[in-house]
């Protein structure tokens, strides 16, 4: 196989051209004017666009700036008050906690003296009952002591007696029987 070789050889040309253009007085920002051959060229100012557009640009930053300061000013007001009522919501609850143990030991107090005072009476009241209680054993007790002695002498104090009745009135009986036969 075998080698080839080419080449080429390339030139080119720049042509510079300048050209000038005056203007005196207000042309409201165009400019016509012939250069190299050409036959209109066009200049036009940007009437103070450019700065404007920095001076928007830099009212934006400082608009954004304030901005974002009041809201930072916002939230620390915001935080603040939020703390505030959290710090307010605690010591309101802490208090009706407070408020709410005093009351419930006020309430026990008075529920153990009534309950004292109730169970004084009940203790009174078993006493007034063990007393009327005594009272009506003893009585029971003396009528078994009674019936106890009717049973000891076979009921004959008491038969005797009726006996004696019994003779009486026979020999009543038979006194009239006699006197009138």
């Amino acid at each position: 196989m075998g080698s080839s070789k080419s080449s080429s050889n390339t030139s080119s040309n720049t042509k510079n051209t300048s050209g000038q253009n005056a203007i005196s007085g207000d042309n409201l920002g165009v400019a016509l004017s012939g250069v190299s051959e050409s036959t209109v060229n066009v200049t036009a100012t940007d009437h103070g666009a450019v700065n404007s557009a920095f001076e928007f640009g830099e009212n934006a930053f400082d608009s954004a700036a304030s901005i974002a300061n009041d809201a930072i000013d916002a939230n620390k007001y915001v935080t603040s008050e939020a703390l505030s009522f959290g710090e307010n919501a605690l010591e309101d609850s802490l208090n009706f906690g407070e408020s709410a143990l005093e009351s419930m030991g006020q309430l026990s107090g008075d529920a153990i003296k009534t309950q004292a005072a109730q169970n004084s009476e009940s203790l009174q009241m078993l006493a007034g009952l063990s007393g009327s209680q005594a009272e009506q054993n003893r009585e029971a007790l003396d009528k078994l002591t009674e019936l106890a002695t009717l049973k000891t002498d076979g009921g004959q104090t008491d038969t005797t007696q009726k006996m004696m009745i019994v003779i009486v009135v026979m020999m009543i009986v038979m006194g009239v029987v006699m006197v009138k036969r």
